[in-house]
């Protein structure tokens, strides 16, 4: 485990560093003691082993409000709800829909070189590949500026330059939310975002 990430009151994550490959998501995360401490989430290729998880501990509390059903029962509904809700099925896809980019981005930005996380608003306009926009970071953070970049893959690369930094951000697709990290090019400062619209 190399962090507990608190994005906001509702939002904790666990960071580890362990190598999980793309499919994993619902995975358990086990301790040195065999113990599960999280279920995989989402992981960001473009780093090196930077793979989060939810606290087993939240996925308990969950877990005790449902009532058990079988694999069978679970199969039917999820069949149910993609039948009566066809705008919900993420596609099967290794590169980012721009359309699915392209709009206006509420979210978190965590600073880990000081611990301080706030609210951050990035603005995507796409055209074919190409990405320009804004990111607004309230303070105590900085770096609210215009940005651009590309989305490359199943990644979204791009730069924003304002209040005296460029910040080099990274994100990818999780369900229907962008969660990525970022690095101050002049001081190393880094951190993770994540956003939804």
């Amino acid at each position: 485990m190399s962090g507990i990430r608190v994005l906001d009151s509702l939002y904790t994550l666990i960071q580890f560093s362990a190598p999980v490959s793309p499919g994993s998501s619902g995975g358990a995360v086990f301790n040195g003691a065999g113990q599960v401490v999280a279920i995989v989430v989402s992981q960001l290729s473009s780093g090196q082993n930077l793979n989060f998880g939810i606290p087993a501990n939240s996925v308990r509390r969950l877990l005790a409000l449902r009532e058990p059903r079988s694999l069978a029962e679970t199969s039917k509904m999820a069949d149910a709800a993609a039948v009566a809700n066809p705008s919900l099925e993420v596609p099967a896809t290794r590169t980012l829909d721009p359309d699915f980019v392209d709009g206006i981005w509420n979210g978190v930005v965590a600073n880990f070189s000081f611990g301080i996380k706030t609210e951050l608003q990035v603005t995507l306009r796409i055209a074919g590949q190409n990405v320009s926009g804004k990111v607004l970071i309230a303070r105590p953070l900085y770096g609210s500026g215009e940005l651009s970049g590309r989305i490359h893959g199943k990644t979204l690369h791009f730069r924003s330059a304002g209040e005296g930094h460029v910040i080099k951000w990274e994100a990818e697709r999780s369900g229907s939310t962008l969660v990525g990290h970022y690095t101050v090019l002049e001081t190393g400062e880094v951190g993770t975002w994540w956003a939804i619209k």
